[in-house]
């Protein structure tokens, strides 16, 4: 009789945990999700201070596309990463500064490339989607690069990213959550080595 219970003991031992298991998967899902907002939080800043200052020892600039000019090449929203370059060539897409407002600048393609009278240099530009060309032509001086890549619809994060509410919203009040929590998780593994080694003191020395 005692054999048949302790069978039915283990075998209720050997059953796994259902609510266990589930519990494990919702937790291994929630860091999956919690290291990925932290990755996509660290992007999302790289890409908003390098909207707005070069990458260092490099030749990189990256910049938000915020007018349907070049479609359909890319639209609204999207990010272009320019590299400088020695010399541009016609239906190059560059992107330089306006000649008005520095602090404002343009994505285009040259369509031609102009000498002066005084044999200086002046790229003809114009956006895909636009009926003329920019007006004035374009000193290689303006010129900040070429575009090699482009990203869909990021900028639409960065933009609002770069607008005071926006960078609370989106990177200081998250980055915050994720430091405290990081706090915390460091916290309770120090109490658990704590806790172990005061088990480990407490345990009766063999002579």
């Amino acid at each position: 009789m005692e054999e048949v219970i302790k069978s039915k003991e283990d075998q209720t031992k050997a059953k796994p945990d259902k609510k266990s298991s589930f519990i494990k998967i919702l937790k291994l899902f929630g860091n999956v999700i919690y290291y990925l907002l932290i990755i996509a939080l660290v992007l999302l800043a790289l890409i908003t201070i390098f909207t707005k200052f070069p990458i260092p020892k490099k030749n990189y600039s990256l910049f938000v596309v915020r007018s349907g000019s070049m479609k359909p090449v890319f639209d609204t929203g999207a990010i272009v990463v320019t590299e400088a370059q020695e010399e541009y060539k016609e239906q190059d897409t560059i992107t330089y500064r306006n000649s008005i407002n520095k602090d404002q600048t343009i994505t285009h393609r040259i369509i031609e490339i102009r000498k002066t009278e005084e044999d200086r240099t002046k790229y003809i530009t114009k956006g895909d989607d636009n009926p003329s060309e920019d007006s004035p032509a374009v000193d290689p001086d303006q010129v900040i690069g070429k575009v090699i890549y482009v990203v869909p619809y990021i900028g639409y994060p960065v933009g609002y990213a770069k607008t005071p509410t926006g960078l609370i919203i989106l990177i200081i009040v998250p980055g915050t959550i994720i430091i405290f929590s990081e706090i915390l998780n460091i916290k309770n593994e120090w109490e658990k080595i704590k806790q172990k080694k005061k088990i480990k003191n407490s345990k009766p020395q063999n002579k």
